[in-house]
C-alpha cells in the first residue's frame, strides 16, 4: 500500500528547488573536488544558497519597483491632491483608486505605506478609545474588581475612510516613494540580466572548481606534508 506525506507549500518549493539544482549539477558536470575538500553534498548545498542570493536579488528589485511604482504612485496622487492634513484627507475613491486591490490591501497592511499614510477614521477611533480607557481606569480604582480594560484594533476601511499625508512627513513620502530609476522596464531588464550572470557564472563554476582543485593537488603531490 502506497502512503502519501502531506507537505507544506514551503516543503514544496524547497523539493522543487533542491531537483532544480540536482539537474543543473549533473548537466553542468560537477564533480567531487577532493583536494579542496568539497564533496557532493558540499557542492549542492553551495549552489542552493548561489540560487537563493539570486532569487532573492530578483524579489528585492521587484519589491523596489513596486514601492516606487504601485505605492508610489499613490503617494504622488495624494501629496498632488494636497492631501496633507485631516481636513484636506480624500477616500480611495476620490483619488482614483477605489478598485484598485493593491492599493486596497496596502492602506490596511503596508509597513512602509502606513509609515506616512494617514487614515483620519482611524485616528479619531484610538483617540475615542483613549479617551474611554482613561474614563475606565479611573472606575477601576474605585472598584478594583473590575477587569482590565480591553484593547480593541481598528480595520481599516478602504471604501470609506480618508487618507493623508502630514506635512512633517511629506519629504520622507517623496524620498522613500520617489520613482526614478525604478520603472518596471528597468526592473525586467535587471531580472534578465541577473538571470543571465547566473546561469554564466554555474557554467563556469566547475571549469574553475576543477583548475583550483588540480592547482591545489599539485602542491599536495610535491609536499608530502600536504598529503
Amino acid at each position: 500500500m502506497k502512503i502519501f506525506a502531506l507537505t507544506t507549500p514551503e516543503e514544496d518549493a524547497m523539493g522543487f528547488w533542491e531537483e532544480f539544482w540536482n539537474d543543473l549539477y549533473y548537466d553542468l558536470g560537477f564533480s567531487s573536488y577532493s583536494n579542496l575538500g568539497f564533496d557532493t553534498g558540499t557542492i549542492r548545498s553551495a549552489g542552493l544558497i548561489v540560487l537563493g542570493i539570486f532569487i532573492g536579488i530578483i524579489i528585492a528589485c521587484v519589491a523596489m519597483a513596486y514601492n516606487k511604482q504601485v505605492l508610489g504612485g499613490f503617494v504622488r496622487r495624494a501629496l498632488g491632491e494636497n492631501c496633507r492634513s485631516a481636513e484636506g484627507a480624500k477616500t480611495l475613491e476620490e483619488l482614483g483608486y477605489k478598485k484598485n486591490p493593491f492599493i486596497r490591501s496596502a492602506v490596511q497592511r503596508s509597513v512602509s505605506l502606513r509609515r506616512v499614510l494617514h487614515c483620519v477614521e482611524e485616528e479619531e477611533f484610538y483617540r475615542e478609545q483613549t479617551a474611554d480607557r482613561e474614563a475606565y481606569e479611573k472606575k477601576r480604582a474605585e472598584e478594583p474588581s473590575l477587569p482590565k480594560y480591553r484593547e480593541r484594533e481598528y480595520l481599516v476601511d478602504p471604501s470609506r475612510d480618508h487618507f493623508y499625508i502630514p506635512e512633517d512627513k511629506r519629504e520622507m513620502a517623496e524620498h522613500k516613494f520617489d520613482a526614478k530609476g525604478s520603472s518596471w522596464v528597468a526592473t525586467i531588464i535587471w531580472i534578465v540580466v541577473i538571470i543571465i550572470a547566473f546561469f554564466v557564472l554555474i557554467s563556469f563554476l566547475p571549469d574553475i572548481l576543477n583548475t583550483l582543485n588540480d592547482f591545489v593537488g599539485s602542491f599536495k603531490n610535491n609536499d608530502p606534508t600536504l598529503r
